[in-house]
């Protein structure tokens, strides 16, 4: 007779919300790094103007260092809405690593039952293979007398 768990289609629901869980949370890392490549080419392009502009200063043009001032306002408003987001998807992303934490601590629950259940089914039947062996000795040791 083979091993049979009582609770394996509970280990497949908490098996399969964990695996969803586990999905979302990637998504939403994935979102962050888009948003963290957002921030990098939004500081590329600040030191991209920086160097363009510094001519401007340089020969005292007068309607470039006002572009350069009206790019600056527009790019801290950029930096500031940017890391926002990002501080955003940083406390999404920390929610749904909680709720990951706790699906895999059920999931590990209910599967380290199902080995304990496995193991003690394993010793029971070893001591019943034991025990008809130890019956089929005595027989045959009554027999040679």
């Amino acid at each position: 007779m083979a091993f049979k768990f009582k609770l394996d289609k509970l280990l497949e629901i908490r098996k399969s919300e964990r695996d969803q869980k586990f999905k979302i949370w990637s998504l939403e890392n994935g979102k962050l790094s888009i948003l963290l490549r957002e921030e990098e080419s939004i500081k590329n392009e600040l030191l991209e103007n920086k160097r363009k502009y510094s001519e401007s200063y340089k020969n005292k043009d007068l309607q470039g260092v006002g572009l350069f001032r009206m790019y600056i306002s527009t790019f801290k408003f950029k930096t500031a809405d940017i890391l926002s987001r990002i501080k955003r998807q940083k406390e999404i992303i920390e929610q749904h690593r909680q709720e990951l934490y706790e699906s895999n601590i059920k999931f590990k629950t209910i599967e380290k039952l199902k080995e304990t259940k496995q193991n003690e089914y394993i010793k029971i039947q070893n001591k019943k293979d034991e025990k008809f062996i130890d019956e089929i000795n005595v027989m045959r040791h009554k027999r040679g007398n």
